[in-house]
């Protein structure tokens, strides 16, 4: 879907895996007119994101560390703290957490993007206008909505037909 003004600043991608089978992948264009937002994302898609705590264990949404939850008309993706601990210990292949495991968090007040766009349309990708939160969490949109959510902030969009059959796919999944 397009956003009228939005300029596309850079692509993030998503390998959708259920119970270990690979569904595919989603291509996720970022909008530049929220760029924190869209830095966060890109750095949860890479697997590298630390927030304000450089020495935090990086967290992404690989390895276990994704909560996907399905609310109509969101998908939600998530990477809260107890799921960045079994990603961290998956990755480093430990039975236990050690003492000094930091998950990576946005601290009040780090996230300041204006809400620059605001739309309604399936495929788009959203997060609160207050930001992920401590469970670093965005949204795919998954239909027009009658009366859209007025504390949403507009990051990106599926940027191809394949990736609106994925994210219709996925949709149907039971989780």
């Amino acid at each position: 879907p397009s956003v009228a003004g939005a300029r596309l600043d850079s692509v993030a991608e998503l390998e959708f895996a259920v119970a270990g089978k690979s569904e595919g992948t989603l291509r996720i264009g970022l909008f530049g007119e929220a760029p924190r937002a869209a830095s966060v994302f890109a750095d949860l898609a890479a697997a590298e994101f630390r927030g304000s705590n450089e020495l935090a264990a990086p967290a992404g949404w690989v390895d276990g560390g994704a909560d996907f939850t399905i609310r109509p008309p969101f998908l939600y993706l998530a990477a809260p703290p107890d799921l960045q601990e079994l990603a961290f210990r998956r990755r480093e292949n430990l039975r236990t957490t050690p003492d000094d495991f930091e998950p990576a968090r946005l601290e009040k007040g780090d996230f300041a993007d204006p809400p620059a766009l605001a739309a309604n349309a399936p495929g788009l990708l959203t997060t609160k206008l207050s930001g992920p939160g401590p469970r670093l969490e965005f949204a795919l949109q998954l239909a027009a909505i009658e009366t859209p959510p007025p504390d949403r902030l507009v990051v990106g969009a599926v940027l191809d037909d394949d990736g609106m059959r994925l994210l219709a796919r996925l949709a149907t999944v039971p989780v």
